[in-house]
């Protein structure tokens, strides 16, 4: 089995509209910083084929002193999106979280995702380092109410 690596953030601005990744396994580095919405939206949308998506939830500064290029309001990002990724409708049946704090951000994506069609599993792995693993898991379970999901959906929260 070949593993291909996806381009670099660089890499990705030159990325026209019309040009697709060929990644069934999206593994992404991420705080789940508002500021990294934009980004993630995009890789999605550059991802028609994704299978399965993995979010490694690090509390590492990845990127200190970033700015958006333009105004939005991030509290209501993916509320306000217009377009549904591809691989949201048709493809991506399973997502994986590791260090997951169920944060707000981290909540607003997943029900975000949880709207893809095609998605049957999602595994969360929650974070520990801050001793608060019980807290954590009570917000993590709000996912089991979500009211827009896919049909098929079942969600494991470790």
């Amino acid at each position: 089995m070949h593993k291909k690596v996806a381009p670099s953030a660089g890499d990705l601005v030159t990325v026209s509209a019309k040009t697709y990744l060929n990644v069934r396994h999206l593994i992404l580095k991420t705080q789940m910083h508002k500021y990294e919405l934009c980004g993630f939206e995009f890789l999605l949308n550059s991802c028609p084929l994704l299978e399965k998506l993995t979010l490694d939830i690090s509390q590492q500064v990845i990127f200190k002193d970033y700015r958006l290029p333009y105004l939005t309001d991030l509290e209501k990002f993916w509320q306000t999106r217009r377009v549904f990724a591809q691989c949201l409708q048709n493809t991506l049946k399973m997502i994986e979280i590791f260090g997951s704090r169920a944060t707000n951000q981290e909540l607003r994506t997943c029900c975000f995702l949880m709207k893809g069609k095609a998605l049957e599993q999602i595994n969360i792995k929650l974070s520990n380092e801050d001793g608060n693993i019980e807290f954590h898991r009570r917000r993590a379970q709000r996912l089991l109410k979500a009211p827009e999901r896919s049909e098929n959906l079942q969600i494991t929260i470790d």
